[in-house]
């Protein structure tokens, strides 16, 4: 028998807990969705980063 469950990240000790031992024979498949940033994180373009790169490598060829 399998079993199949989606939970969030927050939520997985507490599954595991529940799950460890009542199941001894089961094949068990947690999914982990990913739960929403606090804070958003823009998406970076590989433009992005050399834009960065290239800013910070200034930054250290001419300190203030």
């Amino acid at each position: 028998m399998r079993l199949v469950i989606s939970i969030k990240r927050s939520q997985l000790r507490e599954v595991l807990e529940e799950l460890g031992g009542s199941f001894p024979d089961m094949d068990i498949v947690i999914n982990i969705k990913e739960e929403e940033s606090k804070q958003k994180i823009p998406d970076l373009t590989t433009k992005n980063l050399q834009q960065i790169e290239k800013e910070m490598k200034e930054k250290q060829e001419y300190p203030t």
